[in-house]
């Protein structure tokens, strides 16, 4: 499965500069969180003005945490994200690019709300693999879009 991660710039800053950690809140998207595995991809979407891709990672663990982590919990002294889990960074553009080397991906049939989003679409999957690969160079195993073979006829 790949998810797609969606914050504005500060919430990244702050996931990247707190050991890679995202987070989401109680309701609705508690069951997504529940869906992570160990191993799958995620990519890094930074919303308004970015929207663009910034990054790429892995999923690490997961787990439920009581202390006040991003610019809203801090200025509330209250945890409004306890559903959290870490990832390792398998590439990432620097913050100095994210305005202007960001991957667009609005042109793709994707619903990209706050938080964790599944992509299940295999055609969008395939697409956004290619635009990472060739921006970072990294193969996320799987096939390039040209590369699925083609069922045979005859």
């Amino acid at each position: 499965m790949l998810w797609i991660l969606t914050g504005n710039e500060e919430y990244w800053e702050t996931a990247f500069n707190s050991g890679n950690v995202w987070g989401v809140r109680e309701g609705g998207l508690v069951n997504r969180w529940k869906k992570l595995q160990k191993g799958e991809i995620l990519v890094f979407y930074a919303k308004s003005p970015v929207k663009g891709l910034i990054g790429v990672g892995k999923i690490e663990s997961k787990f439920k945490q009581d202390k006040p982590l991003w610019p809203d919990e801090v200025r509330l002294n209250a945890v409004i994200y306890p559903y959290r889990f870490d990832f390792q960074i398998l590439a990432v553009l620097s913050p100095d690019k994210w305005h202007t080397e960001a991957i667009s991906i609005l042109d793709l049939p994707l619903s990209i709300q706050a938080g964790v989003n599944p992509v299940s679409n295999q055609a969008s999957v395939a697409e956004i693999t290619n635009r990472l690969n060739d921006r970072f160079g990294i193969n996320l195993g799987v096939p390039r879009a040209e590369e699925k073979t083609q069922p045979k006829t005859g």
